[in-house]
């Protein structure tokens, strides 16, 4: 619904009752002024460019008591004199489901005026009009058009009391409005509305309108297809479970050879080789164009076809309508996810394995349904790399070698294409979250075609955040650069996304900053054990990637991340190969003290020296300790100068609140830092260097099958520890055995063959009783090593 306020000239307010005054008093703007207005800072200057111009701020309820209305209502504000914009006036009448006007008994005395007013009082809205000059005890002299409007005398009254008029109306409206389920004006009627009238609406501006169409077109064709458990599979299938995923899988498996078992090295190589190689060949039966799905026929058809700003229309309209769609959809799926939460922990109470297996189960359903139901952009961008992939990488056969030839000259634009968007800032997936893997070859190809074509020797300065889910991640970059990630509640981020910014001439030696925005870390909806390796993986990958990471933290204690942060550095310190030279700068937000930097400076000292401690016990296990000695050493950091604190984002409890000025402030302030970094940090890359570095750095994420199991040193020592005594008690237990072979053996050679049976029998009983007393003495022994160690809770 859409509340309009106008004023006729003259109408005798004081400056306590502007027309903008009250609207910002009626909406609760008790530290901030939606409405700019005569006592606001400059507001005393003369108008020149705002007379005619309509304000329009969203009332948002927080479903509390205490809220101004119930519902969601749009105010408008129409500046200057009504009659002198009859345009503004006229589509406001015509949108608008109650209008409140501000005059005096004066005004009434002008015929226009009058007229103006009887054609507001015929709209199908409610007008309220707002006398500045009566009092209580006065009347207004209406004619008999004006009879039925709604009256407020103002003169005498304060603020409070106007409000508390103003809102008893406009909520008695809506419950009679609701009554008659009247539906309000959408923004696609008022639109129409406006056209009518003259209004030039952007939305229909040609460009506009064909980007618009052809995003419903592909919109239509991602709606036919039935809705299902199956349905991103059947528009997207080549990056789905069974061919993406699993080409992943296989691939880690192959450099971590978790599986192997007694298999040798190279059978079992070229056993991953020929599975990751069969896969590659179903994608590629997809990838022809005759065979893609529809859904994708028209996305890459707009996508190669258009140029400029129908394309840029294109893309947005399509990222509008693909996050209308998921909004449809996932709410409910959310609420049921949270049911099932709450079943599942009255389930464990209750302690019936039976029925907390069968609620595991639903849970597990949901949590798919809603990975199908979410449908972005970059959904459809990961589907062009896995076709880009599957042709590059299926080699050309004889008797296919012309057919693999016309495929592959007709995918070879891909990259360019990809280079163009990301130059013109649109993000590119680094990782894909869902897989959690890098689609190695479709991102060096983006990369060597934007070297080509666009950047060649320009030098990158990357810079990588990383934090808890839910901590302001993209908020932070969004702020500081200007930037568009996306941003909300929960795990909105997935995997890793690069954005190109170009650098301002003589901020600095670096042409462009490389932007690296991840998915949140610890994320709930990840199972606990492939949310460690996830997230360790993720860490030790984007901090080794970027000249500096930001690490951000909500609130005072870095417990969490300092988790995260010692099994990267140990992965680090592991992979001797790769020439990391890592920083960080630690960001606290919703930390509001001003003397926070005193007050914390003892968990700063506990925190270097944790990570101190964790680089010596690695650097011993790696036998580097003459190398590494301190957490500095691994990734440059100073406690005192790279440590930020960041009040909250928000002056208040939202949703009707502004964003607090020092959030700004500090953000300015580290962006600042930055690119004061950007010309002090070595080395600078280029795109090339860049491309190396990322795929050195992912191979040895991929080799490394030991650190990224655990969530901290601590389990790591732990599990040292415990693998050091099993190791000593598995001796042991051999010796034992051994001799007693020996013993047995001896018994039977020289026993005579009519005794034979008899000494077998002993043997058999002896060697059962030995085994039985040695298992019996070293589960003794474990038992009461995890009882007695300092660490008995993690055993």
């Amino acid at each position: 619904p859409i509340v309009s306020f106008m004023r006729f000239s003259g109408s005798g307010l004081a400056s306590s009752q502007t027309k903008s005054k009250i609207l910002n008093s009626l909406i609760g703007a008790s530290q901030h002024n939606y409405f700019f207005h005569f006592d606001c800072e400059g507001g005393d200057t003369k108008r020149e460019l705002m007379e005619g111009v309509v304000d329009l701020c969203w009332y948002l309820p927080a479903g509390k008591e205490n809220d101004t209305l119930p519902e969601v209502v749009a105010f408008t504000n129409l500046r200057g004199d009504a009659q002198d914009h009859i345009m503004q006036f006229t589509f406001l009448q015509q949108v608008s489901f109650m209008t409140f006007v501000l005059l005096t008994q004066e005004d009434l005395k002008e015929d226009n005026k009058v007229l103006m007013l009887e054609e507001l009082s015929e709209a199908p809205g409610e007008l309220v009009l707002l006398f500045s000059d009566l009092t209580n005890n006065d009347e207004p002299r209406l004619n008999y058009e004006l009879k039925d409007c709604g009256i407020i005398k103002m003169k005498t009254k304060n603020l409070a009391v106007i409000n508390k008029t103003i809102q008893s109306y406009i909520i008695n409206n809506l419950k009679k409005l609701k009554s008659r389920s009247q539906q309000f004006k959408t923004l696609k009627s008022c639109c129409k509305i406006a056209r009518e009238i003259g209004i030039r609406v952007d939305e229909h501006d040609p460009e506009c309108c064909a980007g618009q169409e052809q995003a419903q077109r592909v919109i239509k064709a991602i709606n036919q297809v039935r809705s299902s458990s199956s349905t991103k599979d059947e528009m997207l299938p080549l990056q789905s479970q069974a061919l993406w995923h699993e080409w992943s899988k296989y691939n880690k498996e192959q450099h971590r050879r978790l599986q192997r078992g007694d298999k040798p090295f190279t059978d079992y190589n070229i056993e991953m080789d020929k599975k990751k190689d069969e896969i590659r060949k179903q994608q590629l039966l997809k990838s022809d164009p005759p065979t893609l799905t529809p859904v994708m026929k028209l996305f890459l058809s707009y996508l190669m076809q258009q140029k400029g700003l129908i394309k840029a229309y294109f893309l947005q309209w399509l990222k509008f309508m693909l996050d209308e769609r998921s909004q449809q959809t996932l709410p409910p799926l959310l609420s049921d996810y949270e049911n099932c939460k709450r079943e599942l922990q009255k389930a464990s109470e209750d302690t019936k394995e039976s029925d907390t297996e069968m609620v595991r189960k639903k849970l597990a359903n949901i949590k798919f349904e809603m990975n199908v139901a979410s449908l972005g952009l970059e959904h459809l961008f990961r589907e062009i790399g896995q076709m880009y992939e599957s042709v590059i990488e299926v080699p050309i056969e004889d008797k296919d070698k012309q057919v693999m030839q016309d495929l592959r000259s007709e995918v070879s634009c891909l990259p360019t294409l990809a280079a163009e968007l990301l130059v013109a800032g649109y993000p590119l997936e680094l990782m894909d979250g869902d897989a959690s893997h890098v689609p190695m070859t479709w991102v060096k190809a983006v990369l060597d075609s934007l070297h080509e074509t666009k950047l060649k020797d320009a030098h990158l300065f990357v810079v990588s955040v990383l934090g808890i889910q839910s901590s302001g991640k993209s908020t932070l970059l969004n702020t500081m650069f200007g930037i568009r990630f996306a941003v909300s509640a929960g795990r909105c981020t997935r995997g890793a996304f690069i954005q190109l910014l170009q650098m301002q001439k003589g901020s600095g030696p670096s042409d462009y900053l490389l932007v690296v925005d991840t998915e949140g870390l610890r994320a709930p909806e990840l199972d606990s054990q492939k949310m460690l390796r996830h997230d360790n993986e993720m860490a030790a990958f984007v901090i080794g990637l970027a000249n500096i990471t930001i690490i951000n933290i909500k609130g005072e204690t870095p417990s969490d991340i300092q988790d995260i942060l010692q099994t990267s550095v140990h992965a680090f310190i592991r992979m001797k190969k790769i020439e990391l030279n890592p920083s960080c700068q630690f960001v606290h937000q919703n930390v509001a003290s001003v003397n926070a930097n005193t007050k914390l400076k003892q968990g700063k000292t506990n925190l270097v020296e944790n990570l101190d401690e964790m680089v010596r016990y690695a650097a011993k296990q790696q036998q580097v300790e003459a190398k590494y000695t301190v957490f500095n050493q691994v990734v440059s950091f100073n406690e005192e100068k790279d440590v930020w604190y960041f009040p909250s984002l928000w002056k208040g409890s939202p949703p009707m609140v502004p964003v607090n000025p020092g959030y700004s402030e500090s953000s300015k302030e580290l962006k600042a830092a930055l690119i004061r970094l950007t010309a002090e940090k070595k080395p600078k890359f280029t795109i090339q260097d860049f491309k190396s570095q990322m795929d050195k750095l992912w191979v040895a994420v991929l080799d490394e099958n030991f650190v990224f199991s655990f969530k901290n040193m601590l389990e790591m020592t732990v599990y040292s520890e415990l693998d050091s005594k099993l190791c000593q008690w598995s001796h042991a237990l051999r010796t034992e055995i051994l001799k007693l072979q020996t013993t047995l053996e001896n018994r039977v050679y020289s026993c005579d063959l009519k005794d034979l049976d008899t000494v077998k029998t002993i043997a058999i009983k002896e060697l059962k009783q030995k085994v039985n007393t040695l298992q019996d003495d070293l589960l003794q022994k474990l038992v009461n090593f995890c009882d007695t160690s300092e660490h008995a809770d993690i055993m």
